[in-house]
């Protein structure tokens, strides 16, 4: 058992697509607290990694366009690889 002095934990290398029925105990200066128990499983899924945005140095400058003219930005990024249709963005730009 690990103790965690936050209100959020991550439990790591978890099968996906498993269900898991995970329990909770508190414990203060008065004890420790019956374990609480959720009322069904938790489906494991994978974690979706945010997007790694690297802003080149020409997009590190103030632009000021009037109203109604047109702005075209390519900026690059990374993220998770690719597994098909609708899963995902893979490395590229947007």
């Amino acid at each position: 058992m690990e103790l965690v002095e936050r209100c959020g934990f991550t439990v790591k290398g978890l099968p996906t697509g498993e269900k898991i029925l995970f329990r909770v105990i508190g414990v203060n200066i008065a004890g420790q607290s019956a374990p609480a128990t959720m009322g069904q499983p938790v489906t494991i899924r994978e974690i979706v990694e945010q997007p790694k945005i690297r802003l080149p140095r020409q997009l590190r400058q103030t632009y000021i366009k009037k109203v109604g003219e047109q702005v075209n930005l390519l900026i690059p990024f990374q993220g998770p690889a690719n597994r098909g249709p609708g899963c995902g963005a893979g490395a590229g730009t947007r």
